[in-house]
């Protein structure tokens, strides 16, 4: 038991890494793409996990650990909120093309 912890330890380090290093490439602009492309390849690498992963323990870990560690729910609120204070419209379009576009890259990593 111990060593699945450790190992979803080191996994979710791993994913929170990747989202620092997602953040700085795409943190420049004033809308808040790097929350939609964390978020949208995180529902696409979800949809590829459950599609080809069949041992239950590594879904399990693969998608608990590094793609819940890596995707963030509640900078998705807070941005949308943050957003909606200052233009409604890009508050609306955020939350569109977050959620459209995730659940349509979920879609297609269970279909590939």
């Amino acid at each position: 038991m111990i060593d699945k912890i450790l190992i979803a330890a080191a996994i979710t380090s791993i994913a929170a890494v990747c989202r620092l290093e997602t953040v700085r490439l795409f943190n420049h602009y004033s809308f808040p793409v790097a929350t939609i492309m964390i978020n949208v390849l995180g529902g696409f690498l979800l949809g590829l996990v459950n599609h080809w992963i069949v041992d239950s323990t590594w879904l399990l870990l693969i998608a608990s650990a590094f793609i819940s560690g890596y995707t963030t729910f509640s900078t998705f609120m807070n941005e949308t909120v943050q957003l909606n204070l200052a233009a409604v419209w890009q508050s609306i379009l955020y939350f569109v093309l977050t959620v459209g576009l995730g659940l349509g890259f979920a879609w297609l990593g269970n279909w590939i």
